[in-house]
């Protein structure tokens, strides 16, 4: 079953007779797509930076964000001292 089926089945309930009356519909729908996956990525480097701009200038965020890395290092650090320090 194709796309247009299921959309019409999950609409109507019932499988397309004829397919020539939901070509415009199908068309929309990839379109809607289409823009939707244009309009994401595009400037993606641009929220990003903004995003941390933003980010920075918030306390909670700073304080939120040390707090995440201080558990990191504290999970990550002694594996890798211990993989170091066996080798030795």
């Amino acid at each position: 079953m194709n796309v247009l089926g299921l959309l019409s089945y999950t609409a109507v309930g019932m499988p397309v007779e004829d397919m020539s009356e939901f070509e415009e519909l199908e068309q929309a729908f990839y379109q809607s797509f289409d823009d939707l996956a244009d309009g994401f990525f595009t400037g993606v480097a641009e929220n990003i930076g903004e995003a941390l701009k933003l980010g920075a200038e918030n306390p909670l965020c700073v304080v939120l964000a040390s707090c995440l890395i201080v558990v990191l290092t504290f999970h990550i650090v002694p594996p890798l001292l211990r993989v170091f320090l066996d080798r030795f």
